[in-house]
């Protein structure tokens, strides 16, 4: 096994505790003193004793049974547990570090009646050190060292195992035998003081490293009573090898500001160029000279918080983060699980950005059970499983999620979860995990392995109702369950998910989210709108008049509840399958032009279309839809079922092209159909529009003319004489409207001229200047508290940005000033004629 070193700290330092220095200025004056009389105070009370105080080490809670267990992460039931997993996981890396992935033996020794003990091996390249190095190293009371600070998907973080294992042996009064490069030392941990004493060196001819842990009660009957001692270790080993693994190097990504800089500060005195070129994208000189401009020949414990976050931005200039699916991951594991899910997931976490990758693995048994990894090792935190219905409740470790588990009778699960990431919260120094920023990733990877793992067993079929019949069903219960009773928004595709388990089971394939859609869309043509459900941004809308960046409103079922339509500044709607053609509409000005919106869904039209052109129809203003689209099946398809969707409403729909016939006559490229052969060999028709003669719907099952085959020209040309023959001129509104607006607008000319005449007289800034000048030391008084104080009220309202909390600060400076001005303007004299 390998030390836990990242590298060999010097002396941390400690704050400054000099006194603080006095300065020139006058001690505020004294209030004049009065005599009193010595004795008792206030009626006979004695002063109050100072109180006393009391320091606690950290290592001595390695030394008692009851605190340990903090250390450790576990009740005293699993202390031999978690010892045997800790060394198991230093044996793992040494033997990664050896090119022996997977290389390691750890069993029980023979012992005593009245002893137990354990040993785990590896042929890693052993522990350097002397012999007092090595009593050091294997002791309670050794530097919280380790060579994790670098955020990395390896197994553990602290370097807390080798002293709960040492421990284990201090409370049942036994000892630690390390056997490393030619010698097994003996060592005992001494409770008074936290050292370990080397009792015997004896010559050994193995390999690698083998360390033994032998101890008595009350620890030796903890382990005999514990039938799954190695179960942790198992696990481990078992995940070690399979799948594939992260190759690359530690991201700047996975850090903030302030991980950057304590990584640096755990660097010691390493120069801070060798820290750089660690990271990944940073390894090149060229690269490590340019982040470390003007910090050279620092070292890496010298550079400054601020300084921390300037490196920290250079290093992720011109890089970008690691993707989830860079994480590597087990894999599916045939023999051992029937059932295996997947999820993966990018969270922005407090200024960093961390993968994800979450498997789950269900196997059939008589009890529920679930096991939870981080980076292919057990955590030590107690999770559970417990049948709720028809779903399991999951929780410990931050884990409180419930998934779909199907009906009893069908069976139970044993479940195992592995989480790989750079980083996770911990909520402990027993390195107890909080799973909640990844619950969701891992209730949807447990409900897909479950899934599978029923679907493996015999006997598994599908359901008898029909795909429209189970979305229908079960609408209103997930409807409910997403909006948490009707207190919030959930989204189609959260309802898609929500009854996609259900989905499987009744028909034994993945459904289709287009066909969950539709079928959707009429469940609510037929009983309404579903409460509080809206559907994710699918195209856009954008008004003439505006410009492309505040005229453009993405086009949703949220946006569509929300739009209120620009008064007077279009009567017309152009619907455009391709959104990629508007730029260069937007760029003609031809909106403006024909005071045209332009609206797209990408594609077919959506409900939100449907939703918002209907609006439109409602208001007093006068609206018509033209549709153009590419000659081919799925093009005249979309103009049809626009003109269907839109018909209930009454809004008038036309069709501008492009069809097929005018393609060709226009000379236009003309490109083949590629379809799909069936299962059984024969190729589908392509769907095609009624309204086509059928010499063009046999065209086009082979043939296809895109709008983009036409230059930006010839497309401006063809669409403004496509248009011609419905543009009757420029929106003009009423008279009423018309006098309204002028009135409205020079108003707001004479406003603007008065009050820029009254700011003028009023010298406001001349003014201002004289207050700060008159009043710097009061505004230098406020800024020198500012940043504890902005600190301190994002730490209340941590959803307040900082310049809110400035402002605050700002108010209390000028209310301050304005108090001394008297309130913020000093009314002149009577009689003095003089003007403020």
């Amino acid at each position: 096994m390998s030390p836990e070193k990242y590298d060999t700290p010097t002396e941390s330092r400690t704050p400054e505790t000099d006194p603080v220095e006095k300065t020139g200025e006058k001690s505020p004056p004294r209030s004049r003193s009065r005599k009193v009389k010595k004795g008792p105070i206030f009626g006979g009370a004695e002063p109050t004793p100072s109180p006393l105080l009391f320091v606690g080490e950290d290592w001595t809670d390695f030394r008692q049974l009851d605190r340990i267990t903090v250390k450790a992460g576990v009740a005293k039931d699993l202390l031999p547990r978690v010892a045997v997993k800790e060394l198991v996981d230093n044996a793992l890396d040494a033997a990664d570090a050896a090119g022996q992935a997977g290389a390691v033996e750890y069993g029980r020794l023979d012992a005593d009646d009245d002893a137990f003990g354990f040993f785990v091996a590896d042929h890693g390249p052993g522990i350097p050190g002397t012999n007092a190095e090595l009593a050091v190293h294997f002791s309670i009371r050794r530097p919280l060292t380790t060579s994790k600070m670098k955020l990395m998907p390896s197994r553990g973080k602290l370097g807390n195992g080798i002293r709960v294992a040492v421990g284990v042996a201090l409370l049942g009064n036994g000892d630690v035998r390390v056997s490393t490069h030619g010698c097994t030392l003996t060592l005992v941990p001494q409770a008074d003081d936290g050292t370990t004493r080397v009792a015997a060196d004896d010559p050994w001819d193995g390999t690698g490293t083998r360390i033994e842990v032998r101890f008595g009660d009350p620890v030796a009957a903890i382990a005999r009573a514990d039938r799954d001692l190695f179960r942790w270790a198992d696990v481990a080993t078992r995940l070690l090898n399979r799948g594939t693994r992260y190759k690359g190097l530690s991201s700047p990504f996975w850090y903030n500001p302030g991980t950057f800089f304590e990584l640096l500060q755990a660097a010691g005195e390493t120069p801070l160029a060798r820290v750089i070129e660690t990271l990944g994208g940073c390894t090149s000189d060229r690269r490590v000279a340019a982040i470390t401009a003007g910090f050279r020949d620092r070292t890496a414990r010298a550079v400054t918080r601020p300084e921390a976050a300037v490196l920290l931005d250079r290093c992720r200039h011109d890089q970008d983060p690691v993707p989830p699916h860079r994480r590597g991951g087990v894999k599916k594991m045939p023999g051992v699980y029937d059932g295996y899910g997947k999820r993966t997931v990018l969270l922005d976490d407090d200024g960093r950005e961390v993968p994800y990758v979450i498997e789950a693995w269900a196997h059939k048994q008589a009890t529920p059970a679930l096991t939870v990894c981080v980076n292919r090792t057990p955590i030590v935190t107690r999770v559970h499983a417990r049948r709720d219905g028809t779903e399991y409740a999951l929780f410990g470790a931050g884990l409180s999620h419930g998934v779909r588990a199907g009906r009893k009778k069908f069976g139970e699960y044993r479940i195992l979860v592995n989480v790989l990431s750079p980083h996770l919260p911990l909520t402990s120094t027993g390195k107890e995990p909080d799973l909640d920023p990844v619950v969701a990733g891992i209730g949807g990877a447990v409900a897909q392995a479950i899934r599978g793992a029923r679907r493996a067993a015999p006997g598994a079929g599908a359901g008898a109702h029909t795909q429209k019949e189970v979305i229908r069903d079960h609408i209103p219960a997930e409807a409910a369950r997403l909006s948490g009773g009707g207190a919030y928004q959930f989204s189609l595709r959260q309802l898609f998910y929500a009854i996609r388990p259900t989905l499987i089971d009744a028909i034994g394939q993945e459904p289709e989210y287009g066909r969950f859609s539709k079928v959707v869309g009429e469940y609510e043509d037929a009983v309404g709108a579903i409460p509080h459900m809206y559907r994710d941004n699918r195209g856009s809308i954008y008004h003439p008049h505006v410009g492309p960046a505040a005229g453009t409103i993405p086009l949703g079922s949220r946006t569509v509840a929300e739009y209120t339509r620009p008064a007077w500044r279009f009567d017309k709607i152009l619907y455009c399958e391709k959104e990629g053609l508007f730029p260069v509409l937007q760029h003609a000005r031809w909106p403006e032009q024909y005071d045209c919106t332009l609206l797209t869904a990408k594609g077919f039209a959506s409900r939100a279309v449907r939703d918002l052109v209907t609006r439109l129809k409602g208001g007093a203003e006068p609206v018509t839809v033209y549709c153009i689209h590419d000659a081919d099946g799925p093009g005249t398809v979309i103009y049809e079922s626009l003109k269907d969707k839109l018909a209930a409403p009454g809004v008038e729909v036309v069709n501008l092209g492009l069809d097929p016939a005018e393609g060709r006559a226009m000379g236009l490229t003309v490109e083949p159909v590629k379809r799909k052969a069936s299962a059984r060999g024969t190729e589908p028709r392509v769907a095609v529009a009624r309204y086509l003669s059928d010499d063009d719907q046999d065209w086009l099952q082979t043939h296809r003319i895109e709008l983009n085959a036409m230059t930006s020209p010839e497309f401006i040309a063809w669409l403004s004489r496509k248009m011609a023959p419905y543009h009757t001129g420029k929106v003009v509104p009423p008279v009423p409207v018309l006098t309204a607006e002028l009135e409205k607008v020079a108003r707001a000319g004479l406003a603007a001229h008065f009050t820029a005449e009254t700011l003028r007289r009023a010298r406001i800034a001349d003014r201002v200047e004289a207050a700060v000048a008159a009043h710097r030391g009061h505004l230098d008084g406020v800024s020198a508290g500012a940043d504890a104080a902005v600190r301190a009220a994002l730490a209340v309202a941590p959803t307040t940005h900082w310049a809110g909390a400035v402002k605050d600060q700002a108010d209390i400076a000028v209310r301050g000033i304005l108090g001394d001005l008297g309130g913020g303007s000093r009314r002149p004299r009577k009689g003095s004629g003089r003007k403020i």
